[in-house]
């Protein structure tokens, strides 16, 4: 047999090598999507912390607003 013969072992041996390779990629591109995806998580969680704040933040400026208006309809009874 001559080196550039390729037994059906080699050829197995060949594909299960590529195999292998194809599957590393895959999992390094999966690993890459998922941390990108985990960034984008902590993103949108931060968003909706801030978007909690503002909304309290309203609602103590409109119960002070409810206030001063409570007060001024007193004092014109």
């Amino acid at each position: 047999m001559g080196p550039e013969e390729i037994t059906p072992e080699d050829a197995e041996a060949a594909a299960k090598e590529q195999k292998r390779r194809e599957l590393t990629e895959k999992m390094f591109i999966l690993e890459d999507e998922l941390s990108d995806l985990a960034v984008k998580k902590e993103e949108a969680e931060e968003e909706r912390r801030e978007v909690v704040e503002a909304w309290r933040r309203r609602e103590g400026e409109l119960a002070a607003a409810d206030e001063v208006v409570r007060v001024l309809e007193e004092a014109l009874r």
